[in-house]
């Protein structure tokens, strides 16, 4: 495996797991996060790659674009995976609304 792989790896698992203890509710998105870091990271690196977008370069990697890649698709990823708060329910179909009469 090509040191750049295993670095870019290691780097968003790092960005996963963080991720999850600052953000995380639940356990199971603990997974969620590491891939979803992994996929946003290498996502990232294309899109810095064709895009010649070279601030921050480690090696071949371009350290900005895959942080960056990494953590829009994090965000994402908590959006939909984060549960509502007990107590509250969501703004569809809320009947207590006084704009539903």
């Amino acid at each position: 495996m090509p040191p750049a792989v295993l670095f870019g790896l290691v780097l968003s698992a790092l960005y996963g797991s963080l991720f999850h203890v600052l953000f995380g509710r639940r356990l199971w998105q603990w997974p969620l996060f590491l891939v979803t870091a992994a996929l946003g990271f290498f996502g990232g690196y294309a899109a810095g790659v064709l895009l010649g977008f070279e601030l921050l370069t480690v090696g071949v990697l371009p350290l900005a674009a895959c942080t960056v890649g990494a953590l829009l698709l994090l965000g994402i990823a908590w959006f939909f995976s984060t549960p509502t708060l007990p107590g509250r329910r969501a703004a569809v179909g809320n009947d207590s609304s006084p704009y539903n009469s």
